[in-house]
């Protein structure tokens, strides 16, 4: 980021979400006295970094912290806090949440009530032993992207790989990124999976046909 604001008089605030403090570069020193709202536990980081170009800022950690995973067995549980601001109107009224495995992409979304309160979580089961990355976006009423978080964690349980659903898949139905059914999937190519198990529940997930 380069220097901002230096001539903004009337700034009431400076919103960050990143966790680890954007770099600033730039020669001018910025001497605007506005309050910078940051993720909790990250102010300190914020005017270590920051207090040469803008020494006159103050810091408030009410911006959520980074997400966390809880692993047990094949099931992961995705966790990250939610915000509300009376300046700020990118709250978050909807979320995606997506693991990648490397070879296929499993999502799902929290909207309406189930993306209201302070701390929300998303569970993923049946998870096969490797490293799956994560990502979490948030959009506001506006669709406009307010939240990111992105990180690995790593499933590891007693040699069991690539565990099946504990239901059975009775049928399986493939789809295009565009939303239309392929009856013939080609290999090594994305697809939008749609499996519907014997007990009733249905799994979507993106699939690299190989």
């Amino acid at each position: 980021l380069s220097p901002l604001a230096s001539g903004c008089n009337s700034l009431k605030a400076i919103y960050s979400f990143a966790v680890e403090p954007p770099v600033l570069k730039g020669n001018n020193v910025v001497d605007i006295a506005t309050v910078v709202k940051v993720p909790v536990g990250s102010a300190q980081a914020y005017s270590h970094e920051w207090s040469a170009l803008y020494p006159n800022l103050t810091y408030e950690e009410v911006l959520p912290g980074a997400a966390s995973v809880a692993v047990s067995g094949n099931t992961a549980k995705v966790s990250w806090q939610t915000y509300s601001d009376d300046l700020y109107t990118g709250t978050p009224v909807r979320y995606s949440i997506s693991l990648d495995n490397g070879s296929s992409v499993e999502e799902s979304s929290l909207e309406g009530a189930s993306a209201t309160g302070k701390d929300l979580s998303c569970t993923f089961t049946n998870l096969s032993n490797r490293t799956y990355t994560y990502t979490i976006k948030g959009y506001s009423a506006k669709n406009e992207l307010t939240i990111y978080h992105t990180g690995q964690f790593d499933v590891a349980t007693s040699g069991i790989d690539d565990l099946e659903a504990a239901a059975e898949a009775v049928s399986v139905e493939y789809f295009d990124l565009t939303g239309r059914q392929v009856t013939n999937p080609a290999a090594n190519t994305l697809y939008v999976v749609r499996k519907v198990c014997a007990d009733g529940t249905v799994k979507t997930e993106k699939q690299l046909v190989k």
